[in-house]
C-alpha cells in the first residue's frame, strides 16, 4: 500500500468544503495525506479547514495569499510526500472507493496515469461521463496508435479522447510535479490540459477506467466569476506548452491540428468576441445589427455570451433560457425555454458547445415548430477547418 497525496485547492467554498473533506477522509483507502490549500479565502472556508485538521491527523492545511488554482496546486505538490497524487476541487466530492480502485490499477499495471469517469451533478440529475476509450491498458504501440492521434480531439467537436482535467485521475507524484510547476501562476484557463497532455505525450502509458468516482458540481457562483483579463495570453502560453511536448514526436503535425480544434472551442467558450472584427458572433455566421435574439444555454459558455451580447448595443437579447432554469434562475436572469417567445426572435443562439447536447436542443426547437434557419451554432466550415476561424483573430 503506497501513500497517496490528495491536494485540495480551497477558495471561498464554505457551502461545500465540509462535504469535500468528508468524502476524502472516508475513503476506503486509508494511507492518505490530505493537503488543504486555503488560497486566501475571505469566507469561513479556512476556519472549516482548520477544524478538520485539528481532529484528523492526515490533514495538513496551508494558508496562502490568493494566487489562483495553479499556485494553490503548486503549494500543495511542493509539500506532498506520497508516491501518488490526486486532486479534488474544494466544491466537489468523490466516491468512497475512488483512491482504492485507482491505486490498485497503478500498482498492478505500473502506469504513469489512470483516468476514470466523471459524475456531473446537475440540480435534478447526475450525468455519468465515462472516458471515450475502451477500458484497459494503453502503452507501447497501442498508446501510439489510439491515444496520441486523438487525446485532444476525437474528430467530434468539443470531444477529447482524454479529458484535460486533473481531478478524475491519479498520477505518479515524482513524474507529474515538473509539469505542474511549468504552468504560470494565474494561468487559470486550460491549465489542467497543459499538465495532462504533455505528461501523457512524454510518459506514453495510461490505464482507462470506465468507473466514475468524481462528483463535479455545477457551481453557479463559480460560473458567475468574471473571466480573467489575460485569457488570450494564457491560452496561447498553455497551448505552446503542449506543442513543445509534442515537438519531437512523429505526431507533431497531428497535435498542431488537435490544438487548433481545442483552441477554437476554448476561445468560443471564454472569448466569443475575439473573432468579431467585422460582424457580431462571426463564429456562428454573424448576426445582423438590430437583431432580436434568444440565447439558449446558461452554463459557463452561456454566461460569457450573455455578458458580451448584453453589453452590445447593436443587438437585443429578448430572452435567455436554459433547461435548468429553476436552479440557475436564483442567481442569473434565465428563464424556462418552454415559455420563450421564439416567434419574436430573429435568431436563437445555442450557447452550448457539446455537440450531442446541441443536437438535442436543435431537435427540441424544430419539434416545437421553430424554423431551422433561425437556429445558430458554430458554422460547419470552421469545424471542418479551424484555421479559418483562428485567422480572424489576427485580422
Amino acid at each position: 500500500m503506497e501513500k497517496i497525496s490528495v491536494i485540495v485547492p480551497v477558495y471561498n467554498v464554505e457551502k461545500y468544503i465540509a462535504q469535500c473533506i468528508e468524502s476524502i477522509i472516508n475513503q476506503t483507502y486509508k494511507d492518505l495525506e490530505i493537503l488543504l490549500i486555503d488560497d486566501g479565502s475571505v469566507d469561513s472556508s479556512w476556519e472549516i479547514c482548520n477544524l478538520y485538521a485539528a481532529r484528523e491527523p492526515r490533514i495538513k492545511v496551508i494558508h496562502k495569499e490568493n494566487g489562483g488554482v495553479v499556485s494553490a496546486r503548486k503549494a500543495g505538490i511542493a509539500k506532498a510526500t506520497g508516491k501518488y497524487v490526486g486532486f479534488v476541487d474544494g466544491d466537489d466530492w468523490i466516491e468512497p472507493e475512488m483512491y482504492q480502485y485507482l491505486e490498485n490499477i497503478m500498482e498492478k499495471y505500473n502506469v504513469s496515469i489512470v483516468e476514470s469517469g466523471i459524475l456531473h451533478n446537475e440540480r435534478k440529475s447526475v450525468i455519468d461521463s465515462v472516458p471515450k476509450y475502451d477500458e484497459g491498458l494503453y502503452c507501447g504501440k497501442k498508446f501510439l496508435d489510439i491515444v496520441m492521434p486523438t487525446m485532444m480531439y476525437t474528430g467530434k467537436f468539443f470531444s477529447s479522447g482524454i479529458s484535460p482535467y486533473l481531478w478524475n485521475k491519479l498520477f505518479v507524484r515524482e513524474k507529474v510535479i515538473s509539469y505542474i510547476m511549468k504552468i504560470k501562476n494565474r494561468a487559470d484557463f486550460m491549465e489542467d490540459g497543459a499538465t495532462v497532455y504533455p505528461y501523457l505525450i512524454q510518459e506514453k502509458s495510461l490505464f482507462v477506467c470506465k468507473n466514475s468516482f468524481y462528483h463535479y458540481r455545477k457551481n453557479v457562483e463559480s460560473l458567475k466569476r468574471n473571466p480573467a483579463s489575460n485569457i488570450h495570453e494564457t491560452l496561447r502560453n498553455n497551448f505552446e506548452i503542449i506543442l513543445r511536448a509534442a515537438s519531437s514526436s512523429i505526431y507533431r503535425e497531428n497535435f498542431i491540428n488537435q490544438c487548433k480544434y481545442s483552441m477554437i472551442y476554448h476561445y468560443i467558450w471564454c472569448m466569443p468576441w475575439i473573432f468579431d472584427k467585422e460582424k457580431i458572433l462571426a463564429a456562428f455566421g454573424g448576426i445582423e445589427e438590430g437583431s432580436k435574439i434568444i440565447l439558449y444555454g446558461a452554463g459557463a459558455v452561456g454566461i460569457n455570451f450573455y455578458r458580451y451580447l448584453s453589453s452590445c448595443s447593436k443587438i437585443t437579447i429578448i430572452d435567455w433560457v436554459d433547461r435548468d432554469f429553476e436552479e440557475l434562475g436564483k442567481n442569473i436572469p434565465v428563464n424556462n425555454p418552454i415559455l420563450a417567445d421564439y416567434e419574436s426572435a430573429e435568431k436563437i443562439v445555442i450557447t452550448v458547445l457539446r455537440y450531442d447536447v446541441k443536437e438535442e436542443i436543435v431537435n427540441e426547437l424544430i419539434g416545437a415548430g421553430i424554423n431551422r434557419k433561425k437556429i445558430m451554432w458554430i458554422e460547419e466550415r470552421y469545424i471542418q477547418d479551424p484555421q479559418i476561424l483562428l485567422d480572424l483573430i489576427e485580422k
